[in-house]
């Protein structure tokens, strides 16, 4: 189940009324479903851009030995994407939320687990790829490089661009022009604009500047007796559009929060890519312990309702306190009728798309 496709008009326009934004009722959920739609497809009439965010996970691991610990690696590749009524990209903002964690051959975690999380593009000339690179670029500049390409063509064109695995293994572009910026991998970035594009929804407005980013929160635990060790990952990710006095007038988030598990002997188990908790729907399983009685996906939602309206610095700087589990969870009470989840990950990733953002060419 995927309810993200709410309009910034319908929240805009509840916000005028004073509404809250909830929606705890199935035949309000409903309700909502059948005016976004419509509202999607008055904003599409007017040449209004689609606005979506997405994102691919994969995980690779290794088994500690004698001669090394183990190690999981999580990629969270997200894009951030806007789109004209012909499906033509206007925006694209590609970056990968890279991280990892080691154990030996005990189980024991052996990494900084106080490391800093930073994507790579924000790691820049540190990321350390130009030397070893074939046209000598770092990796944001090869992201880039695809971005640029990227301008003016169709979803369907970047999704169904040519590829062919390389002799290191690496999903690589077949495309000429691509290959003077680009020669990492694109296969993951082309998942991703594909899930962005699935999510986008129409914005009614004129947009004057987008930006997309991302927090990551990672989570060791030791291998014991009393069960595998596990190194997660929950990268919180979303895409922010902004008027020309810098209001928001649609914000889209979600979390790829995926992990692997290794034992005390140090072999990692076979790991498992999940859904996003907002595709997991009524799969993730909050409701029955939430005390709002939302799930997650519908929390999620009433956080990017709230957004609607504020300035980004109104959202980042937005007071928080610890909850009963010892999370940061909203101070603001609008956003406590909708949205009792932490909201440490949502505000970081609001930061980051701050510091990511772009005009939109009129």
């Amino acid at each position: 189940m995927n309810t993200k496709k709410l309009i910034a008009g319908i929240a805009a326009a509840a916000m005028l009324a004073g509404c809250s934004s909830s929606s705890s009722s199935s035949s309000t959920a409903a309700a909502t479903s059948s005016a976004a739609a419509e509202t999607t497809a008055a904003a599409a009439a007017t040449g209004a851009l689609k606005v979506g965010v997405g994102s691919y996970t994969t995980i690779s691991t290794s088994d500690a030995s004698a001669d090394g610990d183990g190690k999981i690696t999580i990629n969270t590749t997200f894009v951030g994407l806007a789109l004209d009524d012909s499906n033509t990209v206007q925006y694209i903002w590609i970056d990968v939320a890279q991280n990892s964690g080691t154990f030996d051959t005990t189980g024991v975690i052996t990494s900084d687990t106080e490391a800093a999380t930073p994507t790579k593009k924000e790691k820049g000339d540190d990321y350390g790829m130009k030397d070893s690179s074939s046209i000598g670029k770092e990796w944001y500049e090869q992201a880039e490089g695809f971005e640029q390409w990227a301008l003016g063509k169709t979803v369907d064109e970047i999704v169904n661009s040519g590829t062919e695995t390389n002799d290191t293994g690496h999903v690589v572009s077949t495309d000429e022009d691509l290959l003077t910026t680009t020669t990492i991998s694109v296969d993951a970035f082309q998942a991703a604009v594909q899930a962005a594009a699935d999510n986008a929804v129409a914005v009614d407005g004129d947009i004057a500047q987008l930006g997309t980013g991302s927090n990551t929160v990672m989570s060791f635990t030791d291998a014991s007796a009393d069960g595998d060790g596990e190194i997660q990952a929950s990268v919180t990710y979303g895409i922010w559009a902004l008027d020309a006095d810098g209001t928001v007038l649609y914000a889209q988030t979600d979390c790829a929060q995926n992990s692997g598990t290794f034992t005390t002997e140090g072999v990692a188990n076979e790991a498992t890519v999940l859904d996003t908790k907002e595709d997991l729907g009524d799969e993730y399983g909050m409701k029955s312990i939430s005390p709002i009685g939302l799930e997650w996906y519908e929390q999620n939602e009433g956080f990017d309702a709230w957004c609607v309206g504020k300035t980004m610095d109104e959202i980042i700087n937005s007071e928080t306190t610890t909850g009963s589990e010892g999370s940061p969870v909203s101070a603001d009470e609008d956003l406590l009728t909708t949205t009792t989840i932490a909201v440490n990950g949502f505000l970081g990733a609001a930061d980051a798309a701050n510091t990511n953002m772009e005009d939109v060419a009129a």
